[in-house]
């Protein structure tokens, strides 16, 4: 039977937009009928926005796929990073993934007459054992990963995962003011009457529908057309089924694809850890056979340094004796002063400038007592020359 269109997007002034979420969401425009919301329909409309616009998305969702919901989540906070401002109104029901949703915006808004509901996230099954132990490790990696972290980031002061995990675990129906004490949502003072986003079919999955919205789900079903004959509503209700199995297939192959690539990568991981592990193993074993050959050597070198050192020293202990020696200064070379200076020398050439300095103020010291000595020999060469006596002025003339 036909069906509303429950979504659509408006244009609006100041480079504005509206989002109106009011139905299932599904991924796949060609796959769903025109009551569900689309991948694609989030994705042209953000992909038109430009900095500095505002989505306002108005919820009335009872939720649908996890998959397609992070989608959407993924590019409205790649929007949110590219200036666009975001905020969500719930006008009705926000239940499920419809829930997590508007936790992406920047604001979140509530009428008195809003309702949103968490729970655990749920999927039907068919197959044995091990399949169902990998559909539960894909739930509880739907609930850690992907909706207490986004509940987490909307909620209040002292809210903790554990006080959330536990509404989950009994779907939780919130009203407007219960919503206020567990997130953080403004709540605004229009009355809102709320208009029905799902028939009977869908809120049977759940336990605890409240009463309200199962009477205006009949109520909507008592205003539809008059059934269709009865072969014609099981060949369309075979059609739908056969659809929906269809549809889980598809997403039970992507998730094995997923697991796949996940387990070829940790393989990987594993393997270049091990090569890893190995390369140490086998350096540490390589550096310990080595060290002691290392040891001997830095030992050798340092005896063949200290040998090559002394050598030097007595090499040139000997070239400064023989300088010293040739001066008469053997004591001088016999001196702490000299050989403290010898020993330096062998290492640093500055000492050897000092102890050329040392001999060459020892040559100025002989060449002044050579002057000195010639002086003196000329002063005893003269009296020779000039006798002293009382006749030596009468024997050469002078009076």
């Amino acid at each position: 039977m036909a069906k509303k269109r429950f979504y659509e997007f408006k244009n609006i002034a100041n480079k504005d937009s509206e989002l109106y979420v009011y139905g299932e969401i599904c991924g796949g425009a060609d796959k769903w009928d025109e009551s569900d919301v689309t991948f694609k329909d989030f994705k042209d409309t953000l992909e038109n926005m430009t900095q500095g616009s505002t989505l306002n998305m108005y919820i009335n969702s009872p939720g649908g796929s996890v998959f397609t919901t992070q989608s959407i989540i993924a590019m409205l906070r790649r929007a949110k990073e590219n200036g666009i401002k975001i905020n969500a109104y719930i006008d009705g029901l926000a239940a499920s993934c419809g829930s997590w949703l508007p936790m992406i915006a920047d604001e979140i808004f509530v009428y008195p007459q809003s309702i949103m509901m968490i729970h655990k996230p749920l999927c039907g099954v068919w197959g044995n054992a091990d399949e169902m132990r990998k559909e539960i490790e894909v739930l509880d990696k739907i609930e850690n990963d992907v909706i207490i972290p986004l509940y987490m980031e909307r909620a209040k002061e002292g809210v903790t995962e554990d006080m959330l995990r536990e509404k989950m675990a009994n779907e939780t129906w919130l009203s407007a003011d219960e919503m206020q004490e567990l997130f953080n949502v403004t709540l605004l003072a229009d009355e809102r009457q709320i208009a029905c986003c799902v028939d009977k079919e869908i809120f049977n999955k759940y336990a605890n529908v409240p009463e309200e919205l199962l009477k205006i789900a009949n109520k909507e079903d008592d205003e539809e057309e008059s059934p269709k004959e009865p072969k014609q509503a099981k060949n369309e209700a075979v059609k739908e089924l056969e659809d929906k199995i269809s549809n889980l297939e598809g997403e039970v192959e992507n998730l094995k694809k997923e697991k796949e690539d996940l387990i070829k990568d940790k393989e990987e991981i594993s393997n270049n850890l091990n090569q890893a592990n190995e390369k140490i193993i086998a350096l540490n074993e390589e550096i310990t056979f080595m060290k002691p050959l290392v040891d001997e050597y830095e030992k050798i070198k340092k005896e063949e340094e200290a040998r090559l050192e002394e050598d030097k020293l007595k090499d040139l202990s000997n070239e400064y004796e023989k300088k010293f020696n040739s001066l008469g200064a053997s004591k001088k070379f016999k001196s702490e002063e000299v050989q403290n200076l010898l020993k330096e020398a062998v290492k640093d050439s500055n000492k050897k400038n000092e102890l050329n300095s040392i001999i060459v103020n020892l040559i100025q010291i002989k060449d002044e007592n050579k002057v000195k000595t010639k002086s003196i020999d000329n002063s005893a060469n003269m009296d020779n020359l000039v006798p002293n006596d009382e006749n030596g002025a009468s024997k050469y003339g002078f009076k």
